[in-house]
């Protein structure tokens, strides 16, 4: 004999930014639980009125198109084998996942006449596209670290299926403006620019961003 329902265990549920899996918990040490009865419920938490149920056999079932940065409550409800229940459970509070900037870190900051190596560590979140951009207009999908001959500002952002969220929250950029692989520029003056017994020859060096060490192995 079994009149004793199904136990009332919360479900536990993981977020994205935009879905919920939520996997029943409760059980029926009796007769088991019948599967076909397994149902599943939503709702935001400032709201009053729940969604309605979804029947979904498997143990598991995962609610789509949510809000990112988002409070829900989930709530799942089942009978056992011979039909004691509908049990309904205690729920489950949890928030959506938020995209947050990624960081860009390169090889180096000191000056540097070599290529410089971009490594972008973007939130761990499921479902995410992880992408670069060096105008903040045109992306490309982040596979893994990259190098860049050249200074630049590199862009970084994650979206998600939904494209939530605005750029001004999700996009990190780092400006780059330690790489030199041009030669310095020497210039040079003579005074008077008529002829003359002695005369004075300023030598002046530039040198963007590295700037100049020292003028020397000059002959006359």
């Amino acid at each position: 004999l079994d009149n004793i329902p199904p136990t009332d265990s919360k479900p536990v549920v993981t977020a994205t930014t935009n879905s919920l899996i939520v996997t029943t918990n409760q059980i029926d040490n009796e007769s088991g639980i019948k599967g076909s009865t397994r149902q599943y419920a939503i709702k935001q938490s400032l709201e009053q009125n729940w969604g309605a149920w979804v029947t979904d056999v498997n143990t598991s079932h995962t609610f789509t198109g949510l809000t990112l940065n988002q409070s829900y409550d989930v709530k799942t409800r089942v009978q056992d084998i011979v039909e004691n229940g509908y049990a309904e459970s205690q729920v489950t509070t949890i928030t959506t996942q938020n995209l947050t900037k990624p960081t860009i870190t390169p090889s180096t900051t000191n000056i540097t006449k070599e290529d410089i190596t971009i490594t972008i560590s973007y939130p761990e979140i499921q479902g995410i596209t992880k992408q670069y951009s060096f105008n903040g207009t045109d992306w490309n999908d982040y596979t893994g670290p990259f190098k860049i001959t050249e200074n630049k500002t590199i862009y970084a952002r994650s979206i998600d299926q939904n494209n939530q969220g605005g750029d001004t929250t999700r996009i990190a950029t780092l400006q780059i403006t330690n790489i030199d692989k041009q030669a310095p520029v020497v210039t040079h003056t003579i005074s008077p620019e008529e002829k003359a017994k002695v005369v004075t020859i300023t030598i002046k060096a530039t040198d963007t961003p590295a700037g100049v060490e020292s003028i020397n192995n000059i002959t006359k």
